[in-house]
């Protein structure tokens, strides 16, 4: 089949309309990225938090070597998440004696990450509706083994 062919064939099974839907979704999805429709707001408790988040060095040095490789996956998943919801992981803990709502994810083999939500409308609720939260509060990781 010579490109002519090629080309005229893909036209009749509607390739054009689909490139550019294609293209569109890809310019849309580019926007929406780039002003933080499509990913999970993440913020600290502390500054030693963030620091565990954001560099190498500091998640192996406070987290060992052992967890380390899971902590970095489940830190990527939740960076690639869109809401809470989307984490299919996790373990939620309802609110108490003026604690809010968290969700521990468990770090294999010893460690976890606790989380709440950081919507102001979710500080003084008992339930939280996690299918809504956009911004979470990391608030501890740990390694038990360290």
């Amino acid at each position: 089949m010579n490109r002519a062919n090629l080309v005229a064939e893909l036209n009749s099974m509607g390739f054009k309309t689909l490139i550019s839907n294609v293209c569109m979704v890809f310019v849309a999805s580019t926007i929406l990225d780039d002003i933080g429709v499509f990913e999970l707001e993440l913020a600290w408790e502390t500054e030693e938090l963030r620091n565990i988040c954001e560099h190498s060095s500091a998640a192996e040095a406070a987290l060992g070597p052992l967890v380390i490789t899971d902590f970095k996956a489940r830190l990527a998943d939740m960076r690639a998440a869109i809401t809470v919801d989307d984490l299919f992981f996790g373990e939620q803990a309802q609110a108490t004696n003026g604690s809010p709502a968290v969700i521990r994810i468990m770090l294999q083999p010893t460690g976890s990450i606790v989380f709440s939500s950081n919507h102001s409308r979710d500080k003084d609720v008992a339930g939280v509706d996690w299918s809504q939260v956009k911004r979470i509060r990391i608030m501890e990781i740990t390694n038990d083994a360290v």
